[in-house]
């Protein structure tokens, strides 16, 4: 059987996601970042980020990567069929060694503890190896650790099907992969489009608070854009779905923003009503407040639950 190749979580070579465009567009999309502090600030924090060109240029590089990464991700990952189909080779495989070797003949045993030159190597002994031994009944009650890793093996490999197959919402007799142009990968982080307009909209906010737009042609698309063409060194408008995405997410994302300010607004004045010399209207004022942030608090959730639904293409 040949060698397989698995998928992993981790790039196999990292440099495959190191930018692939002119540095051109590098410096483009510092310009679209606009009048960037010319000295690295230390001290500055989430509140007051430094938006020096430098940190500008570090940020545009990790979104390049980032994006490199999750695209090289994305391109090979498995599908839920191909869960099922690995946990179920293991079983079929671990349950076919499992009967080679209980299947084994006493003169076969034998070879083994005499030749197979591992002490480790704990198989089941043949009858003659202890005077009084004799092969258990129930493959379980062995005391090989080859037979007890087995059926261990064998176990869990059908907990695992039927327990991914539930977390699918299918039954055991059901297929658990509905087909469409998605994969785990992309079920679970997202299509890499979405996720680099969601990260580009974060870095453009970070320098330019508020700027951010869905208009095509706007700045904002004139950043993802240079940062695109950076990272793969492919025309953005000919094979990227980032203007799409750019359409779909932008009202979402400004809510967002809007109603992340308004959730720091109140937690602000929350902490500011705790120095009121008056006991009685400072319990009055912080449970309005407490009421007031925590709606807002609930928005921010149900946002986000709607925002997890967008369809993937």
């Amino acid at each position: 059987m040949d060698s397989p190749t698995h998928w992993s979580f981790r790039l196999s070579s990292p440099d495959s996601a190191l930018p692939a465009g002119s540095f051109e567009f590098f410096e483009r999309a510092i310009e679209c970042l606009g009048d960037t502090r010319p000295f690295h600030r230390e001290e500055g924090g989430t509140k007051n980020p430094c938006t020096c060109v430098r940190c500008a240029g570090d940020e545009i590089q990790k979104l390049a990567v980032t994006y490199n990464s999750k695209r090289l991700l994305n391109r090979a990952a498995p599908r839920a069929n191909d869960v099922i189909r690995q946990v179920e080779a293991v079983r079929e495989y671990s349950e076919k060694l499992l009967d080679a070797i209980l299947s084994l003949d006493d003169y076969s045993r034998a070879a083994f503890q005499k030749f197979g030159g591992d002490a480790r190597l704990d198989l089941p002994v043949y009858a003659g190896f202890f005077d009084d031994w004799a092969d258990p009944d129930d493959p379980e009650d062995s005391e090989s650790e080859w037979i007890q890793n087995l059926t261990a093996l064998i176990h869990a490999s059908k907990a695992t099907s039927a327990g991914f197959k539930r977390s699918r919402g299918v039954g055991n007799d059901q297929h658990v992969d509905k087909g469409g142009n998605t994969n785990l990968f992309k079920e679970e982080s997202r299509p890499p489009d979405f996720s680099f307009v969601v990260e580009g909209w974060r870095l453009f906010e970070k320098f330019r608070p508020n700027e951010a737009k869905g208009t095509e042609g706007g700045l904002f698309h004139t950043f993802l854009q240079n940062v695109y063409e950076y990272a793969t060194g492919l025309e953005a408008e000919s094979y990227s779905g980032v203007s799409t995405w750019i359409k779909r997410l932008a009202v979402f994302l400004r809510t967002k923003d809007d109603l992340l300010a308004r959730s720091a607004g109140l937690a602000m004045d929350l902490e500011y009503v705790t120095t009121f010399p008056n006991k009685e209207e400072l319990q009055e004022v912080e449970e309005a407040l407490q009421q007031k942030l925590k709606a807002v608090n609930q928005e921010i959730s149900q946002h986000d639950r709607v925002l997890s639904q967008v369809k993937i293409r």
